[in-house]
């Protein structure tokens, strides 16, 4: 049901909305300021991206030691979540901490 991406960089973060053809809110990729998403990337990170049916439809970074997850509107939706969920973005962002 849920598919990750873990994009190294504002860069590819950019990319992989485009990609999604979808407008997100997020700070982490602004394609017209790349330096500024870029530090706020660099804040946030560990992030991946949450795909639902492979459409793009959230963001979660670790920054706190839990997940935090956000909708492309870019509104905190992590109390949606459940446990499972949760528990699996968890996972994809501490392997993210292992590379």
């Amino acid at each position: 049901m849920y598919t990750y991406r873990k994009p190294k960089d504002a860069k590819e973060a950019i990319k992989l909305v485009e990609a999604a053809g979808v407008n997100v809110g997020w700070d982490i990729c602004v394609p017209k300021q790349i330096d500024q998403s870029q530090v706020y990337f660099n804040h946030y990170k560990p992030i991946v991206f949450i795909y639902k049916n492979d459409k793009l439809v959230g963001a979660a970074h670790g920054k706190t030691g839990r997940p935090t997850i956000y909708d492309i509107s870019d509104r905190d939706v992590t109390s949606t979540y459940n446990k499972l969920v949760l528990n699996e973005i968890d996972t994809e962002l501490k392997q993210l901490e292992l590379f």
